[in-house]
């Protein structure tokens, strides 16, 4: 279900990239990056106050979350050949692409999959997404050079059950794949 989105596109129908694919391949970009510049790895390492190992691990994670906002319908129907193409079963409702994808992946983030992806019933946990993740899952979704909007609308009308599906499917397979130490990283928070 996640290999039928589309994040990079040409003019036309044969010429475009699949969304995890594109996701993967900015995380790989950001890691060998980060193997070529020890002392950014090594700044940003004490900054998050992980051991560089770790936060390259963190840094690859998050930046693979970057374009959550293209799982919307919203956005996969402005190449509604590639949506067609990609979806052959599936009525495709025609909605104004009136928020951007940025701003679409931080209110999936924040409506669906912060819930969906960690334990809701952890209260340490939550706090820790409130007062950590959060803030880094805006900064990688709003990565076009300023924050996401703040917007409130509900993100069903911009996702249908199975987009919010596939980004979520997405989410825990790339979490199972590169295995982050969450412990380390709420230790980070908790310190005073």
């Amino acid at each position: 279900m996640m290999y039928a989105y589309w994040g990079k596109a040409d003019g036309n129908a044969s010429g475009h990239h699949l969304l995890v694919y594109h996701a993967l391949d900015v995380a790989a970009v950001a890691a060998v990056l980060l193997e070529q510049r020890p002392e950014l790895l090594r700044r940003l390492a004490a900054a998050m106050g992980l051991p560089p190992e770790a936060a390259k691990c963190w840094c690859s994670f998050l930046l693979g979350l970057h374009d959550l906002g293209k799982f919307a319908e919203t956005f996969q129907q402005l190449r509604e050949d590639l949506r067609i193409a990609l979806w052959p079963d599936k009525h495709i409702r025609m909605h104004n692409y009136s928020i951007r994808h940025d701003t679409l992946g931080w209110l999936l983030w924040r409506q669906f999959l912060r819930n969906e992806l960690f334990d809701p019933n952890d209260e340490e946990l939550q706090d820790f997404i409130d007062e950590g993740m959060n803030y880094w899952l805006a900064a990688v979704t709003g990565h076009h050079g300023w924050p996401p909007d703040d917007a409130q609308q509900p993100i069903k009308s911009h996702f249908r059950d199975f987009d919010k599906q596939a980004a979520l499917s997405f989410c825990r397979d790339w979490l199972a794949l590169l295995q982050p130490d969450l412990s380390l990283l709420k230790q980070h928070f908790e310190d005073p």
